[in-house]
């Protein structure tokens, strides 16, 4: 069931006029560092980019955290109405820890300022999409849960 907090926060988080920063703070209980297409070189590759970070406390299970990012990373794509059906956990494959932090490193290493993951201490990692020109992965350590989206058009 989502939370009615969590949908009000993705409907701000669709008005955003610009993109979302780490320091930015807390939407929904995540924590969003967005790349545009013109912030990865070169400019206007058609990528985007983004990392999310949540406390465990935020979410509770890996499950409810992948749903929420699920909806932000799709965010204007779900009406509002379907938002109450979103449940990925049938769609969680699990995958090598080491697969998601070099996943991260490598699109990490694309662009400026983005934030690092502590992949010594993740514990559990899944894809949820992972396609050519579209990544999805879910990570879990004791200390949060962490994620990365990446998809492409060219």
């Amino acid at each position: 069931m989502l939370k009615p907090e969590l949908s009000d926060a993705l409907d701000t988080f669709i008005a955003r006029p610009q993109r979302r920063l780490f320091c930015d703070g807390l939407i929904g209980g995540l924590q969003i560092q967005e790349y545009w297409h013109a912030d990865v070189p070169p400019s206007g590759s058609e990528q985007l980019l983004s990392f999310y970070h949540a406390s465990p406390a935020a979410f509770g299970s890996v499950s409810a955290f992948a749903s929420a990012v699920f909806l932000f990373r799709n965010e204007d794509d779900i009406p509002a109405l379907a938002r109450e059906a979103i449940d990925v956990q049938d769609q969680l494959t699990p995958i090598e820890v080491n697969a998601f932090a070099r996943e991260w490193q490598y699109h990490a290493a694309k662009v400026r300022d983005a934030p690092i993951v502590p992949a010594d201490r993740l514990a559990n990692a899944w894809s949820i999409v992972d396609d050519w020109n579209d990544k999805l992965f879910v990570a879990a350590s004791s200390s949060g849960f962490f994620a990365l989206s990446w998809s492409t058009s060219a």
